[in-house]
This record gives C-alpha cells, structure tokens and sequence, in this order.
C-alpha cells in the first residue's frame, strides 16, 4: 500500500504538470509568408496535424482547408465526379486519387494557376466500386477528400 505523504506528493505533481506546464506553453506560430504577409497558426492546430497509417495520406486541421479549399460531388458517385478548389497563392496544382490502401491510382496536373477557383470534371468509369482518397496539394499544402464509388 502506498503511504500517504508519497500520494499526496504523486498527486500534486500530476496536477502541476497538467495544470501549469500549459500556462506556459506557446500558444501560437507567426508564418512569414511571401508578400510581406503573415499568419498566426495556434499551436492547437498544428499539434492536430495527423497521419493515416492506413492509407499514408496526411489529414490536415481547419487551417490548411482554409488556404487550399476543396470540393468533391457528387459523394458517392458513380461515373463522375467533379473537383472544385480554390487556390489561394499561385503555385503548381497537383491533384492525385488514390485507393483505400494507399496506392496512387492517378495523377491529374493542372500545372501552375493563379489564385482563384477552379474546377475538374473526372471520369469514373475505370474504377471498380469502393473508397478512394482525392488529395490536391500546392506550394506543400496538403488537402484530401474521400471519394465513394458505387456502380
């Protein structure tokens, strides 16, 4: 059995470590951004930044859906679907599908764009019924969508 001044002295230090370390944590990221502009990130956001082991595809927080915008319908599909994103900062556009387990099934390069809206109209067809992932990426900035297929 544990004696009483160690559990009181465990305690407090669980208590100081989930209290009073996060007082003193950073809580934002100034990003100098080409432009002379910058953005403030919190740290919140960044730390949500995952990867899926799964699929190897990396999910991205609110913050990078706002600078790379990215629109998949019809969800589920069937022989088409239509890719709509916005492009904040030119750059080169890559668009890429992949299948649930990873494997880059197509690479759609629309090269450089301006910032601005943009849309793709994709052909189908050529997959067999299931989940498949769209990622778009410029300038390093990732965003993914799932795509169903149903024929």
């Amino acid at each position: 059995m544990i004696k009483k001044p160690f559990r009181l002295l465990f305690l407090s230090s669980v208590l100081a470590l989930l209290v009073i370390n996060p007082l003193k944590a950073q809580k934002s990221m100034r990003i100098n951004l080409s432009g002379g502009t910058s953005m403030e990130i919190a740290i919140a956001d960044i730390q949500k930044l995952t990867f899926d082991l799964t699929t190897a595809i990396e999910q991205h927080p609110e913050i990078v859906k706002q600078l790379l915008k990215l629109k998949v319908y019809p969800n589920p599909a069937k022989d088409q679907v239509v890719i709509d994103y916005c492009v904040e900062e030119k750059g080169q556009v890559v668009i890429e599908i992949f299948n649930i387990n990873g494997l880059q099934l197509q690479t759609i390069n629309p090269g450089f764009l301006h910032p601005g809206n943009y849309s793709h109209k994709m052909n189908l067809r050529h997959l067999s019924a299931g989940t498949y992932v769209c990622r778009i990426h410029q300038n390093n900035q990732f965003v993914t969508k799932k795509i169903i297929v149903k024929h």
